[in-house]
């Protein structure tokens, strides 16, 4: 037995240069607790190789290490570059980084050079929590009930799921300002008219909630929480997405700030089970209406992701919403493709197939129209599916290298930046041209061609320049659209020093437009810039005029979010940039505090 604990702690054990290529640099370090300053023992120390290696150089291999008792530890025979450095914590402590100076702040590269000897601290703080409860409205524990965490200026964060108390807890939270919520999601879903023999291998797994429609096609799942019991006289009753305080919203909840190591108590949630209406009826068009996904979308609601109340549509054109809570709506519809698959029963479990592959419909067939559901059922309410909006144009690249092909511009029309199955793709043509159908509404354009140093510059719609949008869609085509494609000529330059005035030899900037309305998606878009010094100097080509926020920082961050181009404004330089006329600001490279 001693000899099989051996070899398993010398499996744990680091193999420093067992692997790659080994240099002459040698960090050193602890790992404490940030508030107590105790030092953290039996933690694994990971630095992760963030520099390419250069040609005929092998790739520098992941370094590791475990503190001992008094939180040492110690990486030898480093190579130099660029390290992501990492330590795994034990207990509730939150993700130990590099750099971090406050609990959930910012991480920093480790940048080691020949030779050198580092002495590092590595910081740890302990998680925050939230615990409650959720109840039904009779006081009763709902058990099952999925709890999700959203933070107050982001989106969701973490989820827990209730007991046999109907209690939860979620654990590991940096200081924010957080609400609970349970997210009801009901989709009535058509039943296969060949039941499988087998529970079919699925997700969601198939014992979720599910009650039968009394015409035996169609099943209503449920998500969140489980379904509510009947009431006395055999009607369906649903759950309605509540957050703490009872609000029926993200926006309008109840929030709590947590601090580090700080547990949050008794934040219960209340579930209102309301008697369901049930909504039937048929859809028609003048193409197939197979794979048409109808949705309820209750008057004014906030959009919350996962609250959709949706129904199939069956290959005859019938529908079935199974119980849906009244009030006004708007009915949308779209036929999916490919279409969703059947549900099927085996054993008294409902079994709904893993259907995440959309080709796109390229009639973009749709409906919508306003609803009001009372307390009454509703038979024969009829839906007209009508195609999208013939859209015709063609591409223009300014200046093309002989490389370039046409038909490889990629043009997308984004209806809401944060649902990408909105999302609606131009199909090109081999010379560029296009022919497409859009559903009618407001829609921004993110676009790109394979050619280097043009980017997308503006769209033409009418004789007008409309830039990234909005692209406004209505019932009549709009007729050779023309997306551009070209060089700015605009350049923003200068220096990165250090705050003693030495030249920061590798710092991160980042430019990114002042005008907020163009962050939609801004890690795809292209319109934020990011270059990296290697001599204290910077260079960011082929801006689109206007003004930027433009700031330098010690770590690398990547493409930025509209979260985090809303911090770095606070902190950022402000800058107007025009064509044909280089602008200089010279930074200071600073921490993301």
């Amino acid at each position: 037995m001693r000899v099989v604990l051996a070899l398993i702690v010398a499996l744990a054990l680091p193999l420093s240069g067992a692997q790659g290529p080994e240099g002459t640099a040698a960090v050193h370090g602890r790992v404490i607790d940030a508030q107590t300053g105790r030092p953290l023992r039996n933690v694994f120390v990971n630095l992760y190789p963030q520099s390419s290696p250069t040609s005929g150089q092998a790739e520098a291999p992941k370094r590791s290490a475990i503190t001992d008792g008094a939180g040492g530890f110690e990486v030898p025979k480093l190579v130099a570059g660029e390290y992501a450095m990492s330590a795994s914590g034990p207990g509730d402590y939150l993700n130990i980084e590099y750099g971090v100076a406050r609990a959930g702040g910012p991480s920093r590269r480790l940048r080691v050079k020949d030779g050198a000897q580092l002495d590092v601290t590595l910081r740890a703080w302990h998680g925050a929590a939230i615990a409650g409860h959720v109840y039904d409205e009779r006081g009763a524990p709902v058990i099952g009930a999925q709890v999700r965490l959203l933070e107050k200026d982001a989106e969701v964060h973490g989820w827990g799921t209730t007991d046999d108390r109907g209690a939860y807890e979620i654990v590991r939270l940096a200081p924010a300002e957080y609400t609970v919520g349970v997210v009801i999601s009901l989709s009535s879903r058509t039943l296969s008219s060949t039941p499988s023999r087998e529970v079919a291998r699925s997700w969601p797994p198939p014992m979720i909630p599910y009650v039968m429609d009394r015409g035996l096609r169609t099943v209503l799942l449920v998500q969140g929480a489980p379904l509510p019991p009947a009431t006395e006289d055999g009607r369906s009753q649903v759950y309605s997405t509540t957050f703490a305080g009872g609000a029926a919203t993200k926006e309008a909840a109840a929030f709590v700030r947590l601090e580090a190591g700080e547990i949050r108590e008794n934040v219960d949630i209340t579930l209102p089970a309301i008697r369901g209406t049930r909504v039937s009826g048929i859809v028609t068009a003048a193409a197939d209406v197979t794979g048409t996904v109808l949705r309820l979308i209750p008057e004014g609601a906030a959009r919350v992701d996962g609250t959709n109340i949706d129904a199939t549509v069956a290959a005859d054109g019938r529908f079935v919403f199974v119980a849906v809570a009244p009030g006004k709506y708007t009915l949308t519809g779209h036929r999916r493709r490919p279409p969703l698959t059947e549900v099927t029963l085996s054993g008294g479990a409902a079994s709904p197939a893993m259907d995440d592959y959309l080709e796109g419909d390229p009639d973009d067939m749709w409906a919508e129209m306003p609803t009001s559901i009372g307390d009454a059922d509703i038979d024969n309410l009829v839906v007209t599916l009508a195609a999208g909006t013939l859209l015709t144009g063609r591409v223009i690249v300014e200046d093309p290298d002989e490389s370039y092909r046409p038909g490889q511009a990629f043009v997308a029309l984004i209806r809401d930046a944060r649902n990408y199955m909105d999302d609606r793709q131009v199909r090109m043509q081999s010379d560029g041209s296009f022919s497409s159908r859009v559903r009618p509404g407001a829609y921004r354009i993110l676009a790109n061609v394979d050619q280097r140093n043009r980017p997308f510059k503006t769209a033409i719609v009418n004789g007008q320049e409309i830039g990234d949008g909005p692209l406004i869609v209505g019932n009549d085509p709009i007729r050779d659209i023309q997306f551009v494609f070209g060089n700015f000529e605009a350049v923003l330059q200068g220096s990165v020093t250090e705050s003693d005035g030495t030249p920061s030899p590798d710092a991160t900037v980042i430019a990114i437009p002042a005008n907020r309305d163009t962050w939609f998606r801004l890690e795809t878009s292209g319109r934020a810039k990011v270059a990296r010094t290697r001599t204290g100097a910077y260079r960011l080509d082929n801006l689109a005029p206007g003004d930027y926020y433009v700031v330098a920082l010690h770590d690398f961050l990547g493409s930025p979010s509209a979260q985090h181009a809303a911090e770095l404004a606070t902190i950022a330089t402000r800058a107007t940039v025009r064509t044909g006329e280089p602008v200089t600001v010279n930074l200071v490279a600073r921490d993301r505090e």
